[in-house]
């Protein structure tokens, strides 16, 4: 019956099974809300116009918060200012509301945020039943961020970053969620130890040091047998009676849905894509040797070359999206994977304080995304001060309040090679 009623060609004479007599809706205008239109039946959504609306950010929903519930939960509570009954000092602090709207109440919308402040009052009322006038008078009522555990319970959502200082394999990507934007972790590691992981010494025995050493004399000797020609060997030459390259296999987890599972298998694509141009940069192989000739014991190996750069080839990953009751989809992603891939095939971390959205496409193109606005505020209550967004999204941060890019600095990105660059995972490469 919706679809007869929002159909032009059909509403100028919908018969309603009740009254059972022919209505004109052609000149009705229906107005439908929604927080997601994926539970939106397709025949239904053809027929609207679809209108996307931004949430409020944290500054909006402050000053509604000031301007507008508040007045209406003391209203609803009987402590309105200015009562003889309502003591002077009742207030909720600004602090108190940024904490409230940071740890409870990030949904994209007020309602939330309504209930917790008539709640908060609601308490405060029933204080206030309790006690004598004198105890009244003497009391500061004030709602402080201290006070918030005390009126509404413990915090709902717990600090949005993961990691302090992010290792090498874990890139923070950020996402959109019908609570508005969030930091989405990426978390990628090799099964066994990385040929750049000097603490594996930390762990073996002086049996297996020894062995280790004659495996690595013997490797030399071959290595040296087979090209007898070069005074410097970088890898070696496999003979017709070696065994054969082992082939790597990536696991994904982390409730995901098809559309990421497709944009990993896409980032795996192009991250060993990259690994292998990045194999012709002797400056990037001299540093990342020299960072494990650096802390290695010594009893380990160097390893080849081929060792190094080969790693996506011939390893197993695991990768990882925490939070994994959680489903996750979409493929905004791209880039943020494709980078925790090379963080770990390189062994290196990426800067510091950097997140990034974008989806990547085959050949290293860096797409839009949508739910910048989200994404950003999210970035900043995360405290990340530098981020990376698709070029073309260059119009959406144009149209951002000032308030929220403020102090953020942002890189917009074509190509693959640009994120890579603003990554600094390989400086080397791009130093010339």
């Amino acid at each position: 019956a919706l679809l007869e009623v929002l159909d032009p060609n059909q509403n100028t004479s919908f018969v309603d099974n009740y009254l059972d007599i022919p209505v004109d809706f052609s000149k009705a205008l229906f107005v439908c809300t929604a927080n997601d239109l994926s539970t939106i039946p397709q025949p239904l959504l053809d027929r609207m116009e679809v209108i996307r609306i931004s949430g409020y950010d944290y500054k909006e929903k402050l000053e509604i918060s000031k301007n507008y519930l508040d007045k209406k939960a003391r209203k609803a509570t009987g402590l309105e200012k200015g009562r003889a009954t309502t003591p002077k000092s009742l207030e909720i602090t600004d602090e108190a509301l940024v904490s409230l709207i940071r740890w409870y109440c990030r949904e994209a919308g007020v309602r939330n945020l309504e209930k917790y402040i008539e709640k908060i009052y609601r308490k405060v009322a029933m204080r206030l039943a309790t006690m004598t006038p004198e105890e009244v008078a003497t009391t500061d009522f004030a709602i402080r961020e201290s006070d918030l555990e005390q009126y509404v319970g413990k915090r709902i959502f717990l600090s949005d970053r993961l990691y302090d200082e992010t290792p090498p394999g874990v890139v923070m990507g950020l996402a959109w969620t019908s609570m508005g934007g969030a930091t989405l972790y990426i978390e990628c590691q090799t099964l066994k130890p990385h040929p750049l992981d000097a603490t594996v010494a930390e762990f073996m025995t002086e049996g297996e040091k020894a062995e280790e050493d004659k495996e690595a004399s013997e490797e030399e000797k071959r290595v040296l047998s087979t090209t007898p020609e070069s005074p410097v060997t970088l890898a070696a030459t496999p003979s017709s009676g070696a065994s054969p390259k082992p082939v790597g296999h990536l696991t994904m987890t982390g409730q995901l849905g098809d559309v990421m599972k497709e944009s990993i298998q896409i980032a795996y694509i192009n991250a060993r894509h990259w690994m292998q141009r990045l194999s012709y940069s002797q400056a990037l192989y001299d540093s990342l040797l020299h960072s494990f000739n650096a802390v290695k014991a010594a009893s380990l190996v160097t390893p080849s070359k081929s060792a190094m750069f080969d790693i996506l080839e011939t390893s197993d990953l695991h990768m990882h999206l925490p939070e994994g009751a959680t489903p996750k989809d979409g493929p905004s992603a791209g880039c943020a994977i494709t980078t925790a891939l090379l963080s770990t095939a390189l062994n290196r971390p990426i800067k510091q304080g950097l997140a990034m959205t974008g989806e990547i496409s085959l050949n290293g193109k860096v797409l839009p995304v949508g739910g910048i606005k989200e994404k950003v505020m999210a970035a900043r209550r995360a405290g990340i001060n530098e981020i990376i967004l698709p070029e073309e999204n260059c119009r959406d941060v144009n149209e951002l309040p000032e308030y929220v890019k403020e102090n953020l600095v942002i890189h917009y990105a074509k190509k693959y090679e640009d994120v890579l660059k603003y990554t600094e995972l390989c400086p080397e490469v791009f130093s010339s």
